[in-house]
């Protein structure tokens, strides 16, 4: 799947705004590369980023990958054939898992991660480097097995494959990250969508500390956190017959803020 696609990115226009901030690379991360993690989302039109960024340079700093601070990320979701993972977000099972392939494109690497939210809603990530995409996978491949969402699951095989762009602000005196992912597009089987228009800030602590200099000033530009799963919006926008009432809202606010533009083949 992943290599029968033309993927479709839409580039972000921030250099000017991303120019004062200082780089930090990989090995500077410490602890702000916080594997286990507790998250905060918010949605927002990618017109406000530059008012996000302005005078953020203080307090963050730009991570920098291969020379790079924008970084393409390819990404290749998988569910079995009914759709167990997606249906256990969709009923709000608190016990879950994402799993998926994501490459790296700045630096040409592709992992296997696995992200597991557990009941108490934090979220630990585990990857194993891969040296292609897969066709299939088994859930004990992935350390699902035995776990509840997995108990009647079979081979876990591609649906979506999904790409945006991403940059990654880290706080210089607290272990924060904050990825801004911009030039969102889905494909499945089913056709595409682009989502040129929106962005999604990600705010990832040790524990949710909303004295973040980051999420104040998406308080006062208005935005208000909310969930936002890209595998659970690609495939309510994009698969027909699943269903998809519990993320109606979300759908909506994206017609709002992204004016889709949908091409199903």
């Amino acid at each position: 799947m992943a290599a029968a696609v033309t993927v479709s990115v839409t580039r972000s226009d921030l250099g000017a705004h991303l120019a004062p901030f200082e780089h930090v690379g990989l090995d500077d991360l410490g602890a702000a590369g916080l594997m286990r993690r507790e998250d905060t989302k918010y949605l927002l039109g990618s017109h406000v980023l530059p008012d996000l960024l302005c005078d953020l340079e203080r307090s963050y700093r730009l991570l920098e990958v291969a020379g790079l601070v924008e970084h393409d990320y390819r990404t290749l979701y998988f569910d079995t054939q009914a759709y167990d993972l997606f249906m256990a977000h969709h009923r709000g099972v608190l016990d879950r898992f994402k799993v998926r392939e994501r490459k790296y494109v700045s630096t040409d690497t592709l992992f296997l991660e696995v992200k597991h939210r557990d009941k108490k809603g934090v979220t630990r990530k585990s990857r194993t480097a891969t040296a292609g995409w897969d066709d299939d996978l088994d859930p004990a491949a992935t350390g699902m097995a035995g776990s509840g969402v997995t108990r009647h699951m079979g081979k876990l095989v591609p649906v979506m494959l999904n790409a945006y762009q991403r940059l990654t602000l880290v706080a210089v005196d607290r272990p924060e990250r904050v990825t801004i992912d911009t030039g969102l597009w889905f494909s499945t089987s089913a056709g595409s969508v682009g989502l040129g228009h929106l962005s999604v800030a990600e705010v990832k602590q040790e524990r949710i500390d909303r004295t973040s200099l980051v999420m104040a000033r998406l308080r006062e530009l208005g935005v208000r956190p909310g969930g936002f799963s890209k595998y659970c919006m690609g495939v309510s926008l994009l698969v027909p017959g699943v269903k998809h009432n519990r993320f109606k809202p979300r759908l909506r606010r994206i017609d709002r803020l992204a004016g889709v533009l949908r091409h199903v083949a």
